[in-house]
């Protein structure tokens, strides 16, 4: 979590490759997940709950990132 926040404060390849937005034709069957689309599941809980967009500003301020990631990183289930 700590380098996807990292990854979003720059442009770059990394960046387009983290979002899913390389451009080329997709393969047959169940779209793929990505990995920011699975940022929410493992960010939210009860009472915080944050949609992509949500994650996505946090990661730009870093200090509400690390905080975040602190708090994910210290829940029992993590």
């Amino acid at each position: 979590m700590e380098f996807s926040g990292h990854i979003n404060r720059h442009d770059g390849l990394e960046k387009l490759m983290l979002h899913g937005k390389v451009e080329g034709r997709r393969t047959r069957g169940r779209q793929r997940q990505t990995f920011m689309d699975s940022l929410p599941r493992f960010i939210n809980t009860p009472s915080k709950n944050l949609s992509k967009l949500d994650i996505f500003r946090q990661t730009e301020d870093r200090e509400a990132w690390k905080s975040l990631v602190v708090d994910v990183c210290a829940r029992p289930d993590t």
